[in-house]
């Protein structure tokens, strides 16, 4: 191989690292999906028509995504922290309505 082959072979090297290196920065910076959303919005749906049993499967999602998907909250900052707040107050909310469903579900009066 002649110096100028070379020279071209390096630098198409070079531009390639720099392309998978912005690649990587892009893919990498996503912001966070919040994943208990589906979940959530479908257990409202199930309990509104009346399917106790899925409302509480899909209530119970939630609290598995709410309780694990947020492990680095230690990096957090700002509107981040405010919505770890909100994030545990909703953990309870969704447990209190599943045992009202769980009650529900099995004959008993919620009131």
């Amino acid at each position: 191989m002649e110096v100028e082959e070379l020279i071209q072979l390096s630098f198409l090297w070079i531009c390639l690292i720099i392309v998978v290196g912005f690649i990587i920065v892009v893919l990498s910076s996503k912001p966070m999906e919040h994943k208990y959303k589906v979940p959530y919005e479908d257990a409202k749906k199930f309990e509104a028509i009346g399917k106790t049993d899925e409302a509480i499967l899909k209530y119970k999602e939630t609290i598995y995504h709410l309780e694990n998907d947020y492990k680095q909250e230690k990096m957090w900052k700002g509107d981040d922290r405010i919505f770890s707040k909100q994030r545990l107050k909703m953990i309870e909310q969704m447990k209190e309505k599943v045992v009202q469903l769980e009650k529900r579900a099995k004959g008993y009066n919620t009131l």
